[in-house]
């Protein structure tokens, strides 16, 4: 939560999101920020975070560190950019990120634990209908052009701690809702 606040909505990438149905306040609100600039905005966002927490407890946030081992996080470069998508419980606690490249795919943070990834758009109650769909970007979109209480994975494989969470929840119907993608 707290590199997220360091980083803001450049224009391009809330065009993009409300492209998909979200308006710039519900872009805002779910927590959508733009990739760092690489170079030194990249450094400054890292060198904050550092200075703030510390190496260590950075290293084992998923995200932070490359296949190499490097301290680090997604950057947007040239013309390729892009946000990022956090991934939030039903208290609001971000649960895991992913990175959407402009014109390109998803990108989940190294390190992640898909188990324990989720997205929870929209609060609902016991005995309403809880929709369950791929991607947190589609859960939001859902929950704010139709008021949908909407469960994401990133994927569509749900693991048993998901399901644990959406007995936990106590539906009372689940709609699975997926697009029509060839997987």
């Amino acid at each position: 939560s707290a590199a997220l606040e360091l980083l803001g909505l450049r224009p391009e990438t809330l065009l993009e999101l409300t492209r998909r149905g979200l308006s710039p306040e519900a872009a805002k609100t779910a927590g959508y920020r733009s990739l760092p600039r690489r170079g030194k905005q990249h450094q400054q966002f890292i060198q904050t975070l550092l200075d703030r927490y510390g190496e260590d407890p950075l290293r084992q946030c998923p995200g932070f560190t490359d296949k190499n081992g490097r301290l680090g996080f997604w950057t947007a470069f040239l013309d390729r950019d892009g946000y990022v998508v956090p991934y939030r419980d039903e208290q609001g606690r971000i649960t895991g990120l992913q990175a959407k490249v402009l014109g390109d795919s998803y990108r989940t943070a190294r390190g992640t634990l898909l188990s324990s990834m989720y997205h929870l758009a929209r609060l609902g109650g016991s005995g309403q209908d809880l929709y369950i769909t791929e991607g947190a970007t589609k859960a939001n979109v859902a929950s704010y052009l139709a008021g949908l209480w909407t469960f994401a994975v990133a994927g569509q494989t749900l693991a048993a701690e998901h399901i644990q969470v959406i007995q936990s929840l106590q539906p009372g119907r689940v709609i699975v809702a997926l697009d029509q993608e060839d997987n």
